[in-house]
């Protein structure tokens, strides 16, 4: 009895390792320690599409920390995404906070729309993004590194 529990969970670690199951990870960003879980893309998930998958780190032009992650992504371009964001002083006081929310990828392109922001990342190369943020606040643009 015991062999056979002992080759179940030897079955499903081989499972979880080989089906892209995710593993918990922790970032540090932003003055924030996240945990997030990066679901490799399904091999019917278009390269450009698959490119956009991890972890982004960079400064919108406000001087803002923020850091995009991008944990999943289907193959009709639905993606899960994790934004983190640091804390700001000044006329438009920002708290640190993070915040999961769906985006939408097309081309090089991926937007997630709230009801007041929008946000737009544009993949330049594999380890390069760039971000505009548009809101009542104004518009604002970034630039973000692979982690």
């Amino acid at each position: 009895m015991r062999f056979r529990f002992t080759l179940a969970v030897a079955a499903f670690v081989a499972m979880a390792t080989a089906g892209g199951i995710a593993s918990a990870e922790t970032l540090a960003a932003c003055d924030q320690s996240i945990e997030y879980r990066i679901q490799p893309p399904d091999p019917q998930v278009p390269e450009n599409m698959r490119a956009f998958s991890g972890v982004w780190i960079g400064k919108w032009d406000s001087g803002l920390c923020s850091a995009l992650v991008v944990e999943s992504i289907t193959p009709d371009g639905t993606a899960n995404l994790l934004y983190v964001n640091g804390a700001m002083g000044g006329q438009y006081s920002i708290k640190a906070g993070n915040r999961r929310f769906p985006g939408k990828l097309a081309g090089p392109k991926l937007t997630a729309a709230g009801q007041t922001v929008t946000v737009e990342y544009v993949l330049r190369s594999q380890s390069d993004l760039a971000g505009t943020y548009t809101s009542q606040y104004g518009n604002f643009r970034g630039n973000f590194a692979r982690r």
